[in-house]
């Protein structure tokens, strides 16, 4: 097997399983914290899934970001199976990206699993990054 074709696959493995774990991060209960003010200028605390309906009712960018979390997973494992399809990497990267866009914005309060979610979607976009690199160096050779 030669170097250059193994690391795009190695890299779509690790953008797979980063995107496998933020999507685990996500199902927790305790993924996004959101903020209610009370009587007497106190703030009351409550953590939800990103899946949540309270938090879409709120604030929706979280589901949207777990949706495109999970369309990102469901379209590498095509991506995989199919041998670098250019049309399904271009829909997982767009995904991935997006995702890490909705991360971003839906940290309101810090929380270390919404950061861990962040930083893994984040490697996931950067790995997908590479692997577009890779293909587009290989059509030019070709």
């Amino acid at each position: 097997m030669k170097i250059k074709s193994s690391v795009p696959f190695f890299l779509e493995l690790t953008a797979l399983v980063s995107l496998a774990m933020a999507l685990s991060f996500e199902i927790f209960a305790k993924g996004i914290t959101l903020e209610f003010p009370l009587q007497g200028g106190r703030i009351d605390y409550k953590n939800y899934s990103y899946f949540s309906h309270m938090v879409f009712g709120y604030f929706p960018v979280p589901m949207i970001t777990g949706i495109m979390t999970a369309l990102a997973l469901l379209l590498i494992v095509l991506d995989i199976i199919l041998k670098r399809n250019k049309q399904i990497y271009k829909a997982t990267f767009t995904c991935s990206v997006l995702a890490v866009i909705g991360a971003v914005l839906s940290i309101t309060v810090a929380n270390p699993i919404n950061i861990c979610v962040t930083i893994l979607l984040a490697i996931s976009g950067l790995c997908l990054l590479g692997v577009g690199k890779k293909i587009s160096e290989n059509s030019v050779v070709e």
